[in-house]
C-alpha cells in the first residue's frame, strides 16, 4: 500500500463511519492529527516509514445521543470486519483494528462530550517528494 492510497482508506473509513451514523455529524478534522507519524521513533527522516494518521471530531451529535451513537459506530466498525480489542462499559471509547489491512479505529468522548474517532493506517512508505503532512 503507497502513502496515497493509505490516506484515501483513512478519509473513506471516515466519511463511510460519518454516513453510517444517526444523526449524520459533521466531520471536523483535527488539524495536529496531520502531523508526521514515524512507525519506528529512531527512524524519523525522508523516505522511513510512516503511517497515516487522522482524527476527527464527530460535531452535531446531541449529548443524549453519545452512547446510541458510539453503539451505532461499534456496529458499523463490526460490520465492516473490524475487531473490537477494548471498549468501556457504556461504549463511548473503544479500539478496533483490523486483521487483514492492519488498520486500526479508535472511538473516543472529549471532556466537552463530542465524539472523536481517530483512525490509522499500517506502515507504509511516504510517496517520493512529499511529505506526509502534505495534505
Amino acid at each position: 500500500m503507497t502513502e496515497k492510497e493509505a490516506r484515501a482508506e483513512v478519509e473513506r473509513i471516515a466519511r463511510a463511519t460519518a454516513e453510517a451514523i444517526d444523526p449524520e455529524p459533521e466531520l471536523d478534522l483535527y488539524r495536529p492529527s496531520l502531523n508526521t507519524r514515524y512507525c519506528d521513533p529512531d527512524h524519523n527522516g525522508p523516505g522511513d516509514p510512516i503511517y497515516v494518521y487522522r482524527a476527527y471530531y464527530l460535531r452535531g451529535i446531541p449529548k443524549e445521543r453519545l452512547t446510541d451513537v458510539a453503539h451505532q459506530i461499534r456496529r458499523f466498525w463490526e460490520g465492516q470486519g473490524y475487531v473490537i480489542e477494548t471498549s468501556t462499559a457504556d461504549g463511548r471509547d473503544l479500539i478496533a483494528r483490523s486483521r487483514s489491512t492492519g488498520f486500526r479505529l479508535g472511538l473516543a468522548e472529549t471532556g466537552d462530550g463530542v465524539l472523536s474517532i481517530d483512525i490509522g493506517s499500517p506502515c507504509v512508505l511516504p510517496d517520493a517528494g512529499s511529505s506526509p503532512a502534505d495534505t
